[in-house]
């Protein structure tokens, strides 16, 4: 289910747009990957192949099969060359966890915070606005999927897990297994499938996606928009 994501007037559209720091500013156009030119007799990198070859994102309402073969179809990455973050040059291993990036979106997933989760950052066009009854600080474009839920934009005093920056770029058509989740990146989404819950989203400047047993219910408070099973 593709939830529209709509900005509201007056003072609560005032600093909803986000970027992958996690702070207020505009948000950034998603960047269109090219189809790599390859010289007659020359073999393209797997990577560069994925690219040039992944289809556009995957329609709202697709059944679960397909989202879950859309992502088992991306080259396997392996998972310890995700297993820290950077900042400022300074790199911070994840004891366990995974992290990683695309141009739109940052992802982490760490027992130091809360085991099950995965936490992303999402250059959203158009992110929830803040609730009336949140007085710290709102992040729009903060998306926590455990498999059972999906909570897109809530209020955080602190980055959290993102204190220590962002993962290595995980490469367009390229997918990454940990724990109950498997996660695949295409040049203009990332679409993350939960085993145990057999649910997935998808993460895109243009919204989030639900898929499986996610459907849109009451957001508690402090919380924007929220899908569960």
């Amino acid at each position: 289910m593709r939830l529209v994501l709509l900005m509201v007037a007056s003072a609560l559209v005032a600093g909803c747009s986000q970027t992958l720091d996690s702070q207020s500013s505009t948000a950034r156009t998603p960047l269109t990957v090219p189809a790599p030119s390859v010289t007659s007799g020359a073999s393209p990198s797997p990577a560069t192949t994925s690219a040039a070859t992944s289809p556009p994102t995957i329609a709202a309402g697709a059944a679960i099969d397909e989202v879950i073969s859309r992502v088992e179809a991306g080259t396997p990455a392996a998972p310890e060359d995700f297993g820290s973050m950077s900042r400022d040059g300074a790199i911070t291993a994840l004891d366990g966890g995974v992290a990683f990036s695309t141009d739109t979106v940052s992802c982490v997933s760490t027992p130091k915070y809360r085991d099950a989760m995965l936490s992303c950052l999402v250059d959203l066009t158009n992110p929830p606005p803040r609730p009336p009854d949140v007085f710290t600080v709102w992040k729009g474009n903060w998306v926590d999927f455990d498999g059972s839920s999906v909570e897109i934009g809530s209020q955080h005093g602190d980055p959290g897990p993102f204190v220590d920056g962002e993962g290595a770029a995980l490469p367009a058509g390229s997918s990454i297994a940990f724990g109950d989740f498997r996660c695949r990146a295409d040049a203009d989404a990332v679409l993350c499938v939960n085993y145990a819950e057999r649910s997935a989203v998808q993460l895109s400047a243009d919204g989030v996606d639900g898929f499986g047993c996610l459907a849109e219910s009451q957001a508690p408070p402090g919380i924007g928009v929220r899908m569960s099973c």
